[in-house]
């Protein structure tokens, strides 16, 4: 009994050392880590800049005054993500292993910048990079082997998204939600967002499969819906960060014309029979370079039936052959 009663000592104090380390660690020092981390992820420069804190509750991780995420270098204007206010959480006992595992990252407020060439090139296709930062006890610490990083939960508020495709006109959307939880690195990714084209909210919800694969370029299966109160366009099939999505798509609305005014087509007003209310079922095709392609489309329109196929160019003024 006496010796169980030391072992359980032992351990009481091992885990109130280890706990008690974590209040020693400089944040500056967590914070200039996890930045390496996620410029191993992405291949881009990441900076923190500002006031860096050390926070315990209800995350452990670092708050910055800033965090910013390089573009591509072909890019034409700023860094890719730039927020204010930023947190960074980390899991615990993987730092008191001497570790920084990223398990959140949130930002209030940030500009994101996306943009995509006609050849394919798209600003949020990362290189191969991936790493495992540690803590250096001793300047001959053993090398680790490369591991990549997964980022279990990512959440963006009030966000400004503009979106440049060579081409097209340029896009922007203000007060952007943005959710990302990825929980188990082999697993599904929940991509949620929320934002306001015109006076409507719209709701975007994915489910991607094997998001590591995804974020190495590879074509995986996805569901993916979009909801409006005027009505909803859903899509499972399959897709790659370059831009190519292929699946059966499924549009359904009770308002067509407010449908469209959500996503920002205003002054729309169709017809009862041609097109106010539709219940639309496809197969969809969308290549990297913005051909789309639409096949055995069956549509009632609000009691008259519509068939066929279309070929759509969407690179400046859509060509469609139908």
């Amino acid at each position: 009994m006496k010796w169980i009663i030391r072992a359980i000592g032992i351990l009481l104090l091992i885990l109130v050392v280890a706990v008690g380390s974590l209040f020693l660690l400089p944040a500056d020092r967590i914070a200039r880590i996890a930045a390496d981390q996620l410029r191993n992820l992405t291949g881009r420069e990441v900076t923190i800049t500002g006031d860096v804190g050390l926070t315990f509750w209800p995350v452990l991780g670092v708050t910055a005054g800033g965090l910013e995420v390089g573009n591509a270098d072909w890019a034409k204007d700023g860094a890719m993500l730039s927020a204010a206010n930023a947190a960074i959480g980390v899991d615990a006992m993987a730092l008191i292993r001497g570790e920084i595992k990223i398990t959140n990252i949130e930002a209030q407020s940030p500009t994101i910048r996306l943009e995509q060439r006609r050849d394919g090139r798209a600003s949020w296709q990362f290189s191969d990079g991936g790493g495992e930062a540690a803590i250096e006890t001793a300047p001959t610490a053993p090398a680790r082997s490369p591991r990549p990083l997964t980022i279990q939960r990512l959440n963006i508020t009030d966000a400004t998204l503009i979106y440049d495709a060579e081409g097209s006109d340029l896009v922007r959307f203000d007060g952007v939600d943005l959710s990302l939880d990825w929980p188990e690195r082999a697993g599904d990714a929940v991509i949620k967002a929320a934002l306001r084209p015109a006076a409507d909210r719209v709701s975007i919800e994915a489910t991607i499969n094997r998001f590591d694969q995804f974020l190495n370029g590879d074509i995986r299966p996805l569901r993916a819906r979009v909801d409006t109160k005027g009505g909803g366009v859903s899509l499972t099939g399959r897709a790659g960060l370059a831009g190519a999505v292929a699946g059966d798509l499924w549009l359904k609305t009770s308002d067509t014309g407010r449908f469209l005014a959500a996503l920002g087509v205003a002054d729309i007003a169709l017809p009862q029979g041609l097109g106010k209310t539709a219940d639309i079922n496809l197969d969809l095709t969308l290549t990297p370079d913005r051909h789309l392609a639409l096949r055995e489309v069956v549509a009632d329109l609000g009691g008259n039936a519509l068939t066929g196929a279309a070929d759509i160019t969407l690179n400046g003024t859509p060509d469609v052959n139908a």
